[in-house]
């Protein structure tokens, strides 16, 4: 586990517990172990989002209900890695904020301790369920990333859910790509992977399955399983629940 790494586990962490179907807090615990051939990496995170208006989830899939809403929200989370006979933690923050009635887009974060990280980044919807941003991460450890990422959600023929997300991104000089689908067989629950690609001096190639399924509006649980690295054979396993209120 790198602080690169670390630091942005921490700043995706989300989650929640609820009492009603809109939610207006989301709360989050992750766990995540990567076995590889000289030692193992295993991530633990927790993490509160408030959203500025509620996020309705009335009629539309749980999983990607803050995008479909376009939600402003503030974040905080905590994260402890352990890797190879070290520890590290981390406590970050992190925002988004989407200007009404413009749809431009501005989001960020900072990550503090054994693991420093601040990103920035802006964009906008091109509709109602497709959006494109431009960013820039840096570290106090690796070069400073320079990426473009997209996101969006479509229907298919038989009225069946589909989000997607990709991002490319450059350092130093080093080019890779990311991208994730997934398909919802109802409100509740959806499959997927993940796949990723980094054009260093040893190509790095991840791929992952993703689920994810909420026992009601409230409360939810989330499993990857696969590849942190395909060419050692990098077993990756996550787990993660979400409650909303």
């Amino acid at each position: 586990m790198n602080k690169l790494a670390l630091a942005t586990t921490l700043l995706m962490a989300s989650a929640s517990f609820s009492v009603s179907a809109d939610y207006q807090v989301e709360v989050t615990g992750d766990l995540s172990r990567v076995d590889r051939d000289f030692y193992d990496e295993t991530v633990m995170s927790i993490g509160g989002t408030y959203f500025f208006a509620p996020v309705v989830t009335d009629g539309i899939v749980l999983g990607e209900a803050v995008f479909l809403n376009k939600s402003s929200y503030a974040g905080a989370g905590f994260a402890l890695a352990e890797y190879a006979g070290f520890d590290a933690d981390a406590l970050g923050v992190n925002g988004r904020y989407v200007i009404p009635g413009k749809d431009f887009i501005i989001e960020g974060g900072l990550a503090f301790g054994d693991s420093d990280l601040i990103e920035v980044a802006a964009g906008v919807y091109l509709n109602d369920t497709t959006e494109v941003l431009v960013g820039i991460a840096d570290t106090d450890l690796f070069a400073t990333d320079f990426y473009v990422k997209g996101k969006s959600v479509f229907s298919t023929n038989d009225g069946k859910e589909v989000g997607t997300s990709g991002r490319i991104g450059v350092v130093d000089g080093d080019f890779y790509l990311e991208g994730s689908g997934r398909l919802f067989l109802n409100r509740m629950m959806s499959v997927g992977a993940e796949m990723g690609i980094g054009f260093y001096e040893d190509t790095v190639i991840g791929l992952v399955a993703t689920g994810e399924y909420f026992v009601n509006e409230q409360v939810g649980f989330d499993a990857k399983l696969g590849f942190a690295d395909l060419s050692e054979t990098d077993l990756l396993i996550a787990v993660g629940v979400k409650g909303r209120f």
